[in-house]
Parts: C-alpha cells; structure tokens; sequence
C-alpha cells in the first residue's frame, strides 16, 4: 500500500513541477514581449523559447490546451500557435500524428475544422466507462 501511495505522490509532484515550469516559462515570455531586458539573456528575437518534448509530454500538453479550448475545441493551427505562446514549439507533423492517435483512441472529436475532447462535445455525456483521458499510445 506504501508503494502506491508513493508512487501517487510522485505522479502528483512530476505533475505540479511540469505545471510550474509552464507557467514559469509562459511568465517570462510575457515579461520578454514587455521588455526583453527584464528576462536575462533575453532578445526580441529569443522571446519564443525553444524546446523540445517527449512524446508523452506532447501528448499531456496537447491535452491541457484541448482542456483549455472547452466546447469550442481548437484548430491544429491554433493549438501550435497556443503552444508556441507557453514556450514549447511543437512541428505541425508531431501535433498532426498525436490529434490523429488521440481521436483514433476516442479521447477527442474532430468536426472538419477543429479538434474538442470528447467530454466537451456539446451533445456528450462524458467520459465512456472503458476510455482512459491518457490512453497508451499505439505503436
């Protein structure tokens, strides 16, 4: 039981650093955008920070950003462009692959234009019993 319960504080922790990292990264590029001095090594053209994810990290981002856009769901373009404001730049092929695996495993609905997860589909009643939100990637 020990173990499970730690492992569970563990999962808690990596998920509060991510989130912090997140929000440290998208403050300094708003401070950056204000005044490239205020961030140190800043430069106007710098102010988009640069980095490159796991294929899980994608996947969990891309997630949060969906989880953002509510029932109003979100285009591909759009998505990168939200993901580029919070410091991660995304190559459309990576977010293309993993909206196609995601919507293959039921997570999220795509309407021709944009993509919404499934438990903000307007005519949903939420999650099905047997689909996990962070389903294993096939592969």
């Amino acid at each position: 039981m020990a173990t499970l319960n730690s492992k569970l504080v563990r999962d808690l922790i990596n998920e509060k650093e991510r989130a912090l990292l997140i929000l440290e990264t998208e403050i300094a590029t708003l401070k950056a955008l204000i005044d490239p001095t205020l961030v140190k090594g800043a430069t106007t053209a710098s102010v988009a920070i640069k980095r490159r994810l796991p294929r899980s990290e994608l996947k969990k981002t891309v997630l949060d950003i969906l989880a953002a856009s509510a029932s109003l769901g979100i285009s591909t373009a759009a998505l990168i462009d939200k993901a580029k404001i919070l410091g991660f730049n995304f190559e459309r092929a990576s977010v293309s692959s993993t909206l196609s695996r995601l919507k293959s495993d039921g997570v999220v609905q795509f309407d021709g234009n944009r993509y919404r997860l499934i438990e903000h589909e307007p005519a949903a009643i939420g999650w099905m019993a047997n689909v996990h939100p962070l389903p294993a990637s096939k592969g």
